[in-house]
């Protein structure tokens, strides 16, 4: 995994993180290339302990998931679920993709969540 950098934030209000978790250690792959694990129990990157990338694409052409997790002590302050937005980068800028998330009850993507904790699908 050459990297990647996650920023989440409220279209408006406070809230969000943006961190970049640099490519080499702390990542594995799994042996069909299909998932890559980034693995930091100290969240040294904005308190990111683990991100997890699934490549998605038998669903949908150039579909991927990414599931971040945080601790490590840093407190991350997430957007309010009914207007928040996304956008990761892979690699290099030309390898990135973005989102404005519908709030919770709405059509998906939506996000739902409070606080302490996002799920956006």
């Amino acid at each position: 995994m050459n990297g990647i950098r996650i920023s989440v934030d409220g279209v408006t209000g406070s809230g969000g993180l943006d961190v970049t978790i640099p490519g080499g250690a702390g990542w594995t792959a799994s042996p069909a290339l299909t998932r890559w694990t980034y693995t930091d129990r100290t969240g040294a990157h904005g308190g990111i302990t683990r991100v997890t990338v699934r490549d998605r694409s038998r669903v949908a052409d150039g579909l991927l998931a990414v599931v971040l997790k945080g601790g490590g002590g840093a407190a991350i302050a997430l957007p309010d679920a009914g207007a928040t937005r996304a956008a990761v980068v892979l690699g290099t800028a030309g390898e990135c993709a973005a989102i404005a998330w519908n709030p919770p009850g709405g059509d998906r993507p939506r996000c739902d969540g409070d606080a302490a904790m996002l799920t956006c699908r």
